[in-house]
């Protein structure tokens, strides 16, 4: 088992699937873990269900504050070892309906706001220190029409490009960061079971007739990569985008 005593974590996204799973390994391992959403709802229930975690709201579309914000989890959890980039936003449905709106604000998060997560962190952070950003399969691979036919939630193009954008984005500062021993890599989870899509059967069974495992995957085997990532087993491993997709990209 790895030991994350006195490291102090920063996670945005934290109220997600991932996000919630990752607070509570991290607890568990006894890490110090400032947790950041845009939901205060989701926030607040996480603060009820974990206690020990410290919890921020905060947009990350709001560029100009994020150096603010940063140092304001800097001096919350006194000082940064790791910074989890997990927040991502996404609008579904068909490419011919996309509105400007929506392409503005995914990248707006999921491009300037990573990139901004990143630099203020890296300005802040002590040396040996750790980033970590969670892209997508669909930064690698094209989403099937043929699994949307019916729900309607086709995954869009402008997410997809977006999640390419964060995997570049990791190789560009592992290298610019490695004078500052700061290593940077990403996962690009596959499908991952939900409360939410557990119950489309459907989507599930058509999804899985291409993934060699044969099912999707849980947000604990996400996860325990990331953690792995992080880790001082993973001291050599740097710029590397590890795909979690039980063998679809095969």
């Amino acid at each position: 088992m790895m030991n994350l005593k006195n490291k102090k974590i920063l996670i945005t996204g934290a109220t997600g699937g991932i996000g919630n799973t990752l607070v509570k390994k991290f607890l568990d391992l006894g890490a110090e873990v400032l947790a950041t959403g845009t939901n205060e709802e989701k926030l607040k229930k996480l603060k009820n269900t974990y206690p020990n975690v410290k919890c921020l709201k905060f947009k990350l579309n709001d560029h100009d504050k994020i150096e603010e914000f940063v140092n304001d989890c800097f001096n919350e959890l006194g000082g940064l070892d790791v910074l989890i980039n997990n927040a991502a936003l996404s609008y579904k449905g068909n490419y011919n309906k996309r509105k400007q709106q929506e392409i503005n604000s995914m990248i707006n998060v999921n491009v300037i706001g990573l990139f901004n997560m990143i630099k203020n962190f890296s300005n802040i952070s002590k040396k040996k220190s750790n980033i970590l950003n969670v892209a997508s399969i669909y930064g690698i691979l094209s989403p099937k029409p043929e699994l949307y036919l019916t729900n309607k939630l086709d995954n869009s193009e402008i997410y997809g490009a977006t999640k390419a954008g964060v995997i570049q984005i990791t190789k560009y500062f592992a290298r610019y960061l490695s004078d500052k021993k700061i290593r940077v890599n990403s996962v690009s989870p596959g499908g991952i079971l939900t409360a939410e899509n557990k119950k489309d059967k459907l989507f599930i069974n058509k999804y899985i007739k291409d993934v060699p495992i044969k099912r999707l995957a849980n947000a604990e085997e996400v996860v325990n990569a990331i953690l792995f990532l992080i880790s001082e087993k993973a001291s050599y491993i740097n710029g590397h985008n590890l795909i979690i997709d039980g063998g679809k990209s095969c």
